[in-house]
């Protein structure tokens, strides 16, 4: 309350974050970078920092909620936004949370939509995936055949059928066409080898 009071600039209050940070006092940090954006009205002021600090702390659905306000503000933060979202993932408490939190959250924007798919590649959940992957956004591109491959090269031969015939059945994929049956064939001969029976 008393650092409310007191007239810091936005600088002055970042190095206070800062040094609460380095003495992990994550909580504090959060409320001084929100203090500051009350202060100066500017709810994307640290908006990627409280996110951060949100992971930290495994609060993660404020995390993901925070980490798409950091995109919506800034198409740029992309690349960071989906690797630390996909981090989460490694941490076995964070896959629910982040699962409702994707089925949740209403895509607005063609990255977002990306974003949706990305994190349910990450997931495991290709259908999810590849449903977002057949709209018109994404037909010329390669985001689907990628995947695909991928789930070839890790001997995921049903996903990698699935992946194939979806993009076999969708004719505005038709450039990928080829490799999607060349693909739907290795993945018949690696399920033949891996149950011979």
């Amino acid at each position: 309350e008393a650092l409310a009071q007191a007239n810091l600039t936005q600088i002055e209050l970042g190095l206070y974050a800062n040094a609460m940070i380095k003495q992990r006092l994550y909580d504090d940090a959060i409320l001084v970078y929100q203090m500051a954006q009350k202060k100066w009205q500017n709810p994307m002021l640290y908006v990627i920092d409280i996110a951060r600090l949100y992971q930290y702390r495994m609060v993660y659905d404020k995390a993901f909620d925070t980490y798409l306000i950091a995109l919506q503000s800034n198409a740029g933060y992309y690349g960071f936004v989906k690797q630390n979202l996909i981090n989460m993932l490694e941490s076995e408490s964070a896959k629910p949370i982040i699962d409702k939190k994707n089925i949740g959250f209403v895509a607005k924007t063609e990255l977002e939509l990306r974003l949706k798919a990305d994190i349910w590649q990450a997931l495991g959940n290709y259908e999810k995936m590849a449903d977002i992957l057949v709209e018109p956004p994404f037909l010329q591109s390669p985001a689907l055949i990628t995947a695909t491959k991928e789930s070839y090269d890790s001997e995921n031969y049903k996903t990698t059928r699935f992946l194939s015939q979806k993009i076999l059945s969708t004719e505005a994929m038709k450039l990928y066409h080829a490799e999607a049956k060349e693909f739907l064939s290795l993945a018949e001969l690696g399920t033949f080898y891996q149950n011979p029976n």
